[in-house]
Formats: C-alpha cells, sequence, structure tokens
C-alpha cells in the first residue's frame, strides 16, 4: 500500500514468502488516495493475476494492532532472508523471534508455528544448527498438538537437516523418514522430492552410499516427471554458496559429493568428475578416510561411465585400500564389484571373477545383502561370458534368492535376464523363455527400458529356438520401437550402456531373424517349384 508521494505506508508478504491472500490493516486516519501495489519479490517472475477486495472494519482493537504489528515483522523477515547476507540473515532471525511472541500472546498456534518453521531456516543458513533444531522442534510440537500434518512434515524435514548437520545421523535419517511418510500421505509429489534430496544428504553423511544413491534418483525421477529435472542441482547449489559463504568446509565437500552424484545421474559426467575432485582436495587434508574413500569410489564410477576403465581401476583401487584400511565392510565389497565390474568391461573375466569372490565373501560376513547380491551377479555374469553356464546358474540363482528379500528389488530384472540367458546355454530354452518373460515384466514394473529391450531381445532368441518364429518377430519389433523412442534421451550413464548394448543385441536379433524367414520362405518357394509343371524365375 503506497501514500499519495510514493512511499510505503504498509507492506505484507504472505507472510511467509508463499502465495495466498494477502491481509493488509491500514488505519482510517490515513490520509488518501492511497495506491495498491502488486507484485512479485523475485525478478523476473511472470505476471500472475490477483483480486483485491476491500472492506470497512470497526476501530481496531489492541490485538488487531498486534496482528498487523506481527505480520509486519514477518514480511521485513522475509526480505531480510531473501537478501541472505549474514546482516540481513540475523535481522530476520530476530524479527520472526519477535513477531513469533506476539502470535503467542495472541493465542494463534499456526502463525507461531510457522515463525519457528521460518526461524529455523535462517538459523540454518547462519550454520547455527543448533538453535534451528530448538525452533523446528517448537514447530512440530504445535504442529502436533494442532493435528497440522502439512506443518509436521516441514518440520520434521527441518529437524533431519538440523540433525545433519550437528552430526547427529541416525536422528536425522529418522526425522527426514517421518517427513517423507507424511509427505507421501499428503501426496505433496514436489516436497516428496525435496525429502528425497534431503534424506540422501543424511545417508550419505552417514556413509550408507547406496542407499543415499537411491534417494536422490528417486528424487530425480520426481523432479523430471514434474518437467523440473534441474531442481535438485539448483536446491544443492544453493547450499554450497551458503556453506561457502560461511567457510563451512565440511558441509562444502559433502554438498559436492551430492552435486557430483546428481549430476551423473543426469548424465553430465564432466561436471560430476568435476565436484566429486574438488570434494576430495578439501577431504583429504581433513583426515576424513571415510569421506575419502567414498569420493575416490564416485571418481571410479564416474570414470567407468565415460569409458575411461584405466582411470576408473585406479581410483576404485585407492578407495578399496582405505576402506580395508578403516574396516569398512560394506564399502570394501562395493569396491571389490566396481573393480571387477570394470574388468569384466575390460574382457578379462578371470580378474571380474576373483574381484566378484572377494567382495561376496566379504558382503556375507557383513551381513550386506545387497552388497553380496552385486557380487553374486557379476559372477554369474562374468563365468558366463568366460562360457561356463553352469558355474553361472548357481551364482545367478543365489543372487536372484537375495534380491527377493530386498525392499528395492531394481536389480531382478538384469538377474532374470542372465538367468535366462544361462538356460539358454545349457540348451534350455523353455525355461529360458520363462525366466526372460519374468525379466520383461519386472523391467517394466520398475521402469527400466533399456532392461525391458534388453530382456525382450534374449526372450526373442529363446522364442527362434523354440520354433515360434512369430512371437520372436515380435518381440525384437517392440525392443526396436522402444530402442527409437530412448534413442539419445537416457541420461543416467549405467542405463545408457545398457541402452546401447540392448540396441546392439535387438538390431542383431532382429537382422538374424529377418534372414532366417527370408531363407525359410527362399526353400519353400524352391520346393513348389520342384512340382510345378512350368519353370521357375526370381527364385
Amino acid at each position: 500500500m503506497l501514500r499519495p508521494d510514493g512511499t510505503t505506508l504498509i507492506a505484507v508478504d504472505s507472510p511467509t514468502d508463499s502465495e495466498g491472500p494477502e491481509s493488509l490493516l491500514v488505519p482510517a486516519n490515513a490520509a488518501g488516495p492511497l495506491t495498491v501495489k502488486v507484485g512479485s519479490p523475485s525478478p523476473g517472475e511472470a505476471p500472475g493475476a490477483y483480486a483485491v477486495r476491500m472492506e470497512e472494519l470497526p476501530e481496531s482493537t489492541p490485538a488487531e494492532r498486534q496482528v498487523v504489528e506481527a505480520e509486519r515483522l514477518m514480511t521485513e523477515a522475509g526480505a531480510g532472508n531473501r537478501e541472505g547476507k549474514a546482516e540481513s540473515l540475523r535481522l530476520a532471525a530476530a524479527r520472526y523471534e519477535q513477531a513469533e511472541a506476539l502470535w503467542r500472546s495472541l493465542g494463534n498456534r499456526r502463525e507461531e508455528a510457522r515463525c519457528r518453521l521460518s526461524a529455523g531456516g535462517v538459523y540454518m543458513s547462519l550454520g547455527q544448527p543448533k538453535q534451528a533444531l530448538a525452533s523446528y522442534q517448537q514447530a512440530l510440537a504445535l504442529s502436533v498438538d494442532r493435528t497440522d500434518e502439512p506443518g509436521q512434515a516441514v518440520a520434521w524435514g527441518g529437524v533431519g537437516l538440523a540433525r545433519t548437520a550437528t552430526g547427529e545421523l541416525a536422528d536425522a535419517v529418522t526425522a527426514q523418514r517421518n517427513a517423507l511418510a507424511l509427505e507421501r500421505g499428503l501426496g505433496r509429489v514436489y516436497e516428496e522430492g525435496r525429502v528425497l534430496n534431503n534424506l540422501g544428504y543424511a545417508l550419505h553423511s552417514q556413509g550408507e552410499l547406496r542407499e543415499a544413491l537411491s534417494a536422490y534418483q528417486q528424487a530425480l525421477e520426481i523432479f523430471m516427471g514434474l518437467g523440473e529435472p534441474q531442481v535438485a542441482l539448483q536446491s544443492y547449489r544453493r547450499v554450497l554458496a551458503q556453506q561457502r559463504a560461511l567457510g563451512d568446509r565440511t558441509g562444502e565437500a559433502r554438498t559436492l559429493n551430492n552435486l557430483g552424484v546428481l549430476y551423473y545421474s543426469l548424465g553430465e559426467l564432466g561436471e560430476a568428475l568435476e565436484a566429486y575432485a574438488a570434494a576430495l582436495a578439501i577431504v583429504r587434508p581433513s583426515g576424513d578416510r571415510l569421506q575419502e574413500a567414498s569420493l575416490l569410489y564416485n571418481l571410479g564410477v564416474a570414470h567407468y561411465g565415460l569409458g575411461d576403465f584405466q582411470r576408473a581401476l585406479a581410483n576404485l583401487e585407492q578407495s578399496l585400500s582405505i576402506r580395508r584400511e578403516i574396516g569398512d565392510k560394506p564399502g570394501e565389497a562395493g569396491s571389490e564389484t566396481a573393480i571387477g565390474e570394470t574388468y569384466f568391461r575390460l574382457g578379462d573375466n578371470a580378474r571380474a571373477l576373483d574381484a566378484g569372490r572377494r567382495a561376496a565373501g566379504v558382503a556375507s560376513a557383513a551381513s550386506d545383502r545387497r552388497g553380496e547380491m552385486l557380487a553374486r551377479r557379476l559372477m554369474g555374469e562374468a563365468s558366463l561370458a568366460a562360457g561356463e553356464p553352469t558355474a553361472a546358474l548357481s551364482e545367478l540363482t543365489r543372487a536372484l534368492e537375495i534380491s527377493r528379500l530386498l525392499v528395492d528389488r531394481a536389480d531382478e530384472p538384469p538377474i532374470l535376464r542372465s538367468l535366462g540367458e544361462a538356460y539358454l546355454a545349457l540348451k534350455q530354452p523353455e525355461k529360458a523363455a520363462e525366466l526372460l518373460a519374468q525379466a520383461v515384466e519386472r523391467a517394466r514394473a520398475v521402469k527400466a527400458p533399456a532392461r525391458v529391450i534388453m530382456a525382450l531381445t534374449s526372450l526373442a532368441r529363446a522364442d527362434r529356438i523354440l520354433g515360434r518364429a512369430q512371437e520372436a518377430l515380435s518381440r525384437a519389433g517392440e525392443a526396436l520401437s522402444l530402442i527409437e523412442t530412448l534413442r539419445a534421451t537416457e541420461p543416467n550413464p549405467d542405463l545408457r550402456a545398457s541402452f546401447l548394448a540392448a540396441r546392439h543385441g535387438a538390431f542383431e536379433t532382429a537382422i538374424d531373424l529377418a534372414r532366417r524367414r527370408a531363407r525359410t520362405g527362399a526353400r519353400a518357394s524352391v520346393r513348389r517349384c520342384a512340382t510345378a509343371s512350368e519353370p521357375c524365375s526370381g527364385v
């Protein structure tokens, strides 16, 4: 609201920077004419739609004047928070505290909780996680009392971030899982993605790299499904800028690693390598050997995705050495498996098998089921490539058994496909076709199109061996159709590698089927001509 001279009489901003109705209480003695100005605090925002309603109220009471003051304080706090400088952030925190006291005296628990949530965010930006935790816990208690599930979800997420920053990692993971359950129950998909990002951050800080990567990938799928594939990256860039401004080198290294993971998931491997290398330069002097090993592992995986297998091996070997040194058994198994997969890509099946055996032994001793499953899958595929289908069958069967005990069964389709290939090698096409049909079904269920293509291609081969020519052609045709849909659009390096392998196999199978069909047709034509009373032509 502007005075006749253009100066501001009163301003509000929702009052905590969220969209919704604005309430401006103007004193009756304000000289006019007054102007209402509506706009966005963020430059470059597209214009929106609004409606203005004017209403004359009775003379204001002390309580109403308190409401006006509380809203003014919150709007001022929001502006300071957006400015993001240390001084403006400290002022924002103070304003939220003052507004919260007014709302409490008025008995407005909803606004009191909103102040506490906003203050928690400001304290996190200031690098004061203990104060943030206290604010978030108070907001959580108020939201629980009011049975406000959206408020509880936001508060739990804040508690998780604060506990991650204070090193209370198990409690941080629990808090983020509570937030995730609430957001999923509320159906707020975008917020679910944000919580998954934060859960990944907490899990990574705890050293749970596989679970962290899973959380990041789920978040990425959500943001891509919403048409916002860069949202996660933008979020971490803001965190990184704040950590650098506050001199939080430990937090900076963790965020750089998370950025690397997200870049990798987007297929931006050069950026991923830069982020991992920058994080490693921070971590090495600090003596954090667990984090150093994790970063070396990630560097190795990124080089693997680029096809630079020698550099991948160098990084993975360093990671393995550190993980053995510090006694990180699940990490040791993961590094061994990654080394084995690299040798497998290089065509060195013997070394791949050796690494897989070591990984399986370590993972089994550490009760790391997923680690053992991945190691046995590697051993099965390496045995199959080495021409030992019976040995492959044993390892792949065990890998499948373990996979079905896990909550996340995304690794089941490639195991089923490899099992099908093993049965084909053992001249048991009916059993192979049964498993390959399951592989197709599971790959579709987990939305892994590259794996659908590979399973369809193998199933086409099984159908061909069984004499089901029409079914084989249908499978190969579907695989080729999927290839055209996916061409050059798959960002994830692992799945892109699978896609390239699937494309080659599908084309090879389709060509083979077409040739067989042509030869069959030619033979039939020759037989018909041999019994005809006139000579053949064009055969």
